[in-house]
């Protein structure tokens, strides 16, 4: 998403897009940080301490929450953002499909190959993925160690930029070709998927397998989530984009990534 306006607007000095799907998308890329951060707040403030009669909600927000508490309110609000993404599903397939559409004329377009073929095709990918995804996740200590890289910087930057290859080169050249609300489909639908549905599900799974995942997470990365999520919502927000958005949102992206290189 970072890279659509920047790179499109060679030819397009502003392009358009529906504004109340990228409303939408943009409010739910919020939601998903704001999932995060509470849970984070509450788990940085404290485990517990004894709140005194009189001391009122400063008092609770300085003693924090048990560990338990944080671990009910992660699953709680994973069970909300499901919910949430079901809703969202439903949305954007059913009730208010025509908003995402993108206004392309698929009329007369002739499938290349059968839904059977395709679903078949999906789960030997995935499966393939899944397994080469062990082997590239494992590798990031020693690559760390012998490149002199951060861990942090490796999994928050290079590991989403290579595993998103073909997403990112997919909404780039749709964009270039004026179809931005596919382009913004493509680049915030998978953010949107992992915010509602792939983080609350693992939380909900190690709930079911007795491992406590929480939505607490390490407040330097929810911070930079929260603010990335509200610079990209302010700039989808009016439905225009132009070549000058494009820069900042790629100089935030830059910034992000300095910061993480630089981190030990």
């Amino acid at each position: 998403m970072l890279y659509c306006p920047a790179l499109s607007s060679h030819s397009y000095k502003i392009q358009h897009f529906n504004a109340v799907a990228s409303q939408t998308s943009g409010s739910l890329l919020l939601l998903s940080a704001i999932s995060i951060i509470i849970p984070t707040a509450a788990q940085q403030l404290g485990t517990g301490g004894h709140v005194s009669e009189g001391e009122g909600v400063l008092g609770m927000l300085a003693a924090g929450m048990s560990e338990d508490k944080i671990l009910l309110l992660s699953r709680l609000t994973a069970l909300a953002l499901l919910a949430v993404y079901a809703c969202y599903l439903v949305f954007q397939l059913g009730t208010h499909h025509n908003l995402f559409a993108g206004g392309e004329d698929e009329n007369g377009a002739e499938p290349l190959m059968t839904l059977t073929a395709a679903g078949l095709w999906l789960a030997g990918i995935t499966v393939l993925v899944a397994f080469l995804s062990e082997f590239l996740t494992g590798s990031i200590e020693e690559v760390s160690s012998q490149w002199g890289l951060s861990r942090s910087f490796l999994g928050f930057i290079i590991l989403p930029i290579a595993g998103n290859a073909c997403e990112h080169i997919t909404a780039v050249f749709v964009a270039a070709k004026d179809k931005m609300d596919l382009s913004l489909g493509v680049a915030i639908g998978s953010s949107i998927q992992i915010g509602l549905f792939a983080v609350p599900f693992v939380t909900i799974v190690g709930w079911i397998l007795g491992h406590p995942f929480s939505l607490g997470f390490d407040p330097f990365a929810a911070l930079v989530l929260l603010l990335s999520v509200m610079h990209s919502a302010h700039m989808i927000n009016d439905a225009e984009s132009h070549w000058l958005e494009g820069v900042q949102l790629v100089v935030t992206y830059f910034i992000i990534a300095v910061a993480y290189a630089l981190s030990s």
